[in-house]
């Protein structure tokens, strides 16, 4: 009898193409719980569902759509963070700017354990 239950993901890290695959593994790698991690592939339609709660919006080189898919998911109110170069401030609620890129997993996994992680102290996130 499996005692744990599978919940919808909170916490999206949303890859803006393949050239992001490589950081989306090793997101994948950290075992989060209520975190999902994917590629957006060329063409694929990406936006908030009613379950998400804050996104991160991961680019290299395909900002553009990088900053067109966070302001989907920050019109919706949705906490969005983005880690890509020359992102428009205007689609995040916070960019991280001089982030190398080798340096973004580092990055999310700092910012998402204290909430994604069973501890003493809760961090709950609250609407």
């Amino acid at each position: 009898m499996n005692l744990m239950q599978e919940y919808p993901a909170s916490f999206r890290v949303l890859g803006i193409g393949e050239d992001t695959k490589e950081i989306i593994e090793r997101i994948k790698e950290f075992g989060f719980e209520g975190v999902s991690a994917s590629v957006v592939e060329e063409g694929e339609v990406c936006g908030p569902t009613e379950e998400t709660k804050l996104a991160f919006i991961v680019s290299v080189n395909d900002v553009p759509r990088a900053d067109s898919i966070a302001k989907s998911f920050h019109e919706a109110g949705v906490l969005t963070l983005g880690l890509s170069p020359d992102a428009d401030p205007l689609c995040y609620d916070s960019v991280g700017y001089g982030v190398m890129i080798h340096d973004y997993p580092s990055v999310v996994k700092e910012i998402l354990k204290p909430v994604a992680t069973p501890g003493y102290i809760s961090y709950d996130f609250a609407e």
